[in-house]
């Protein structure tokens, strides 16, 4: 077993209390259509190293055409491929949906509220100008900023 190693904050990043999404998040989005196929997105998965993809897709409301995003998370991906008929789904179907998204200026105590109540690890960061995905914020993102501590060296944050 590995002891950790004692991590003393960064300089160049806010301390966690100040951090917003726009410091944690992974910039950029990637994404596959809905009609993709559980392989594909395993493929992406895997050639990104990511541990999601945002599926693209557009809802109908009332004659009205909106794009619509769904998060699909390696986890989903192994549920879908546990199912029988896994060779018959696509991304939309295993996807969940639609992303819960937030916006850069989140604080990172907001988002951690958020994902607890909804019980997700992933969300999608839309840009305030156009609502447009611009990154994705996970748990994961969340926890190393808790690394950063104070700029003290105080990682209790």
């Amino acid at each position: 077993m590995s002891t950790p190693v004692s991590f003393r904050g960064s300089y160049l990043l806010p301390p966690f209390a100040e951090a917003t999404v726009a410091d944690v998040m992974h910039r950029g989005v990637v994404s596959c259509p809905p009609d993709a196929t559980l392989r594909e997105v395993s493929e992406t998965l895997a050639t990104h190293r990511v541990h999601c993809v945002v599926v693209e897709g557009i809802a109908h409301d009332g004659g009205q055409e909106r794009l619509v995003w769904r998060v699909l998370d390696d986890l989903d991906l192994v549920r879908a491929n546990a199912r029988p008929d896994a060779d018959a789904l696509s991304a939309a179907d295993a996807a969940t949906g639609p992303a819960r998204t937030l916006s850069p200026s989140t604080t990172r105590a907001q988002t951690a509220a958020e994902m607890v109540a909804h019980g997700l690890t992933h969300m999608v960061v839309a840009s305030e100008r156009d609502g447009r995905p611009v990154g994705v914020v996970s748990a994961l993102d969340l926890a190393a900023a808790m690394a950063w501590g104070h700029h003290s060296g105080d990682a209790r944050a």
